[in-house]
């Protein structure tokens, strides 16, 4: 896998995880907005 390097490839990659990182810290902190909108 490694011979067949392509950089487009590498940059898809990274705005996958760059999506995936911020799905992983807004999902909490929406929840925890909606968590504070409820209790108060």
């Amino acid at each position: 896998m490694l011979h067949s390097f392509s950089p487009r490839r590498l940059l898809q990659q990274s705005a996958a995880a760059r999506l995936l990182v911020a799905f992983v810290i807004l999902v909490p902190l929406w929840l925890a907005i909606q968590w504070a909108v409820l209790l108060s």
